[in-house]
């Protein structure tokens, strides 16, 4: 009996013993669960204030380039106003904000026309620009060949150009009949049209009759082969060009 009695006794130690471990796992576990989270909340934090600082960062080098921008525009206008020397040369060693600056540019251009050949590609994309530089400029014809090509597809531009150098031009046609009189009436290089000319056929033989078989190499690869636009050269230049 007492051999029972202690066997029974053994056996529930054994059992509190294993309910005890396995309460302090469950606890161990908790509290492991709890230091994750609160790992998980500080590299959160971190972060954050990181993600803050670089904002900050930025925002005040991006201050700093837009004063040092402001100072070369301001340096850029004295210089062309105060130095005597020329506007396009100026222009043309500026620093790349100037030059992309719509109106430093347009003031040099009021001192020496040909200062538009350096404005920025970003500026010579703009339509604005472009209409506000061929109202001002006596070389219209040059602000359509150094356009950015898809301007040189805008009616408005075409037309306001093309018309103020003297083409004889009317609001109805279309671009490709003001491309058609452009190369084949007043001798506009094909070199410095659109690429939607130099892939026109009749735009292409247009510029072949009144320039010369020189323009064919400036037509895309098909028509550079074309018999027809080989034939519009003879008849032009003669023989001595096949």
């Amino acid at each position: 009996e007492n051999a029972a009695l202690k066997e029974d006794k053994l056996k529930l130690l054994e059992e509190n013993n294993a309910a005890l471990k396995d309460d302090r796992l469950i606890l161990l576990e908790d509290k492991l669960k709890l230091m994750e989270d609160k790992l998980k909340l500080m590299e959160d934090k971190l972060k954050f204030v990181q993600s803050e600082n670089d904002c900050l960062k930025k925002e005040k080098h991006e201050k700093g380039e837009e004063q040092e921008e402001e100072e070369e525009k301001k340096a850029f206008m004295a210089k062309m106003w105060g130095s005597g020397e020329d506007a396009c040369q100026i222009l043309m060693n500026a620093a790349p904000a100037v030059r992309a600056d719509k109106e430093c540019v347009l003031a040099a251009i009021h001192e020496h026309e040909k200062s538009f050949l350096f404005a920025s590609d970003s500026l010579k994309s703009e339509k604005e620009f472009l209409l506000d530089v061929i109202r001002i400029t006596r070389l219209p014809v040059t602000v359509v060949a150094h356009a950015a090509d898809h301007l040189k597809n805008d009616i408005n531009i075409i037309f306001a150009a093309f018309s103020k150098a003297g083409f004889r031009l009317t609001a109805s046609m279309t671009v490709k009949k003001m491309w058609l009189a452009a190369v084949g009436d007043y001798g506009f290089p094909l070199s410095d049209a659109s690429e939607n000319c130099k892939k026109d056929k009749e735009v292409v033989m247009a510029a072949v009759q009144r320039s010369g078989h020189e323009a064919i190499q400036f037509a895309v690869s098909t028509l550079q082969e074309d018999k027809d636009v080989w034939i519009a050269a003879v008849l032009r230049d003669g023989v001595e060009v096949i």
